[in-house]
């Protein structure tokens, strides 16, 4: 059972971070900007960590 709950948790993750980094690459998609990819990455950061902490409570209750 803890093993299947690990795969469940690791695929959250998963899904959530490959679902993130394919919808950031498309803000503002022209630029490159070091201003653009500061704001990307930040916006991957606060994304994962709310992704985290949701999926770290998964099971407890």
């Amino acid at each position: 059972m803890d093993f299947m709950l690990y795969a469940i948790k690791f695929g959250i993750l998963f899904a959530v971070a490959s679902a993130a980094i394919w919808g950031l690459s498309g803000f503002r998609a022209g630029r490159t900007d070091e201003r653009t990819n500061h704001l990307r990455g930040w916006f991957l950061v606060g994304i994962m960590t709310v992704a985290a902490i949701a999926v770290a409570f998964l099971g407890h209750f």
